[in-house]
């Protein structure tokens, strides 16, 4: 394409600078038929006076003058060479009478015009004719000509050089790149910890391999996270089935000596099928907040307080305090999930006889809150960081006496995520925890 725009450029300027010569050659032929016009005596022009006193080059000009009547020559002048360049026929040259040419001999421009005037009572006509010739000019246009092509070519080759270099020196960090992915991938046993070597230079491949590496990080840590959950899962599910097969194993060896086992090895198998059914339950409500496409919308978090709120209307007291309308942006369904999940979180770890407070504000003009408090046992520091992981359970050695799997807090968060909010817990002074959920009033502007 440079190459095409350095071509159109020298040509552009080659007929400019040529269109001015051929406009001074014009010039200079009208300036020699004028010198001769002013040197015309009567019918004839004082031939030896203007050849004496106008300087020509009879080389390249060549000028005639003729005086006719009636068909007759009466005076007829011509400079040095003019009779040996008209002794032949001159054949137009690119359509103009301007132009002409001979072969062997080159182009000429060509000029002529014409006076009439009376002589001894008989009208005659004056005849001016100069032939400038045009080789000179067609010679350096050649050699111009040859000269732009002979940079034109040498700038092609440089530049498909330099640009083949240029290439080496970007493929080189691709390829490297390119070998460092095809290294990670034959890999045959992946800690999922691996990062691509990324290149210093240039800064367009790093960018590249860092990008990369985000990417990779990404999906390992994901990869990492399914194994930890599927770990967990087998883990959970582990001791109820091998509760259930001891019981059936007791059934099949001592069921008919000892009937009187048969009641309490059926009610440890229900319990523990239960505790199955639930905990599998649990996983898929997580496994579809991973997945969950949420479309939010502007709510009122007032009613859906209140309706969560009713659902404990028996057993432990939950109280709301809450202004008569709170406008923020999200997903009704999964505000209410989120809302039961903290409140049935809030009464496992406390008192039955405690109560649980349920609070919604406006922080500032951006912002809205929900908190749930309760006056439970409290959670660590240490583990304030851990609880909203998949089956992490705070306070163990009280944890094993208390409904559940781990799993609720890790919902909360997913969905937390899916309506921009945040989620984090504090503790509630005096005593028992407290878990804030930080929602936008408004849609963001994209």
């Amino acid at each position: 394409m440079i190459v095409i725009i350095v071509m159109l450029t020298s040509l552009s300027i080659i007929s400019l600078v040529g269109y001015r010569l051929l406009e001074d050659k014009r010039d200079y032929s009208e300036d020699v038929i004028q010198t001769l016009k002013n040197t015309t005596s009567g019918s004839n022009v004082r031939w030896r006076f203007w050849e004496n006193n106008y300087d020509v080059d009879t080389n390249a000009t060549f000028v005639e003058f003729t005086t006719t009547s009636n068909g007759t020559t009466l005076f007829h002048h011509t400079t040095k060479g003019t009779r040996k360049l008209i002794s032949q026929p001159l054949h137009k040259f690119l359509g103009s009478s301007h132009f002409v040419y001979r072969r062997g001999v080159g182009i000429y421009y060509h000029t002529t015009t014409s006076k009439q005037t009376m002589l001894r009572g008989q009208p005659v006509t004056m005849h001016y004719t100069v032939w400038l010739s045009l080789n000179r000019l067609v010679r350096m246009f050649v050699v111009i000509l040859e000269l732009v092509i002979i940079i034109l070519v040498l700038s092609l080759v440089i530049g498909v050089w330099t640009i083949s270099k240029l290439s080496q020196r970007l493929n080189q960090p691709l390829t490297a790149l390119t070998d460092s992915t095809q290294a990670l991938i034959q890999k045959p046993k992946q800690s999922y910890h691996e990062t691509l070597t990324v290149p210093a230079n240039p800064q367009e491949v790093q960018e590249l391999g860092d990008a990369f590496n985000t990417l990779l990080a990404s999906l390992n840590d994901t990869i990492l996270k399914n194994q930890q959950f599927i770990s967990d899962a087998s883990h959970e599910l582990r001791t109820p089935i091998a509760v259930i097969l001891g019981h059936t194993e007791l059934l099949l060896k001592h069921a008919t000596d000892h009937p009187e086992l048969v009641s309490d090895s059926v009610h440890y198998i229900e319990d523990e099928a239960s505790q199955m059914q639930g905990l599998v339950t649990s996983l898929l409500e997580l496994s579809r907040s991973d997945r969950a496409e949420t479309q939010l919308t502007t709510i009122d978090l007032v009613p859906i307080v209140q309706t969560v709120i009713a659902q404990y209307a028996d057993g432990q007291q939950v109280v709301a305090e809450l202004p008569e309308t709170l406008q923020l942006h999200a997903n009704a369904g999964q505000v209410q999930q989120m809302l039961t999940a903290l409140i049935d979180n809030a009464r496992k770890y406390s008192d039955s006889s405690s109560t649980v407070t349920v609070r919604a504000a406006q922080t500032d003009d951006e912002h809205v809150v929900l908190t749930v408090a309760d006056q439970g046992i409290g959670i660590s520091d240490a583990d304030k960081d851990k609880i909203f992981d998949r089956f992490y359970r705070a306070d163990q050695s009280r944890s094993k006496r208390v409904a559940g799997y781990g799993i609720g807090l890790a919902i909360v968060k997913q969905l937390a995520a899916l309506n921009e909010a945040t989620v984090a817990v504090q503790d509630n002074k005096p005593t028992g925890s407290r878990f804030v959920l930080t929602f936008v009033r408004e849609q963001k502007q994209v």
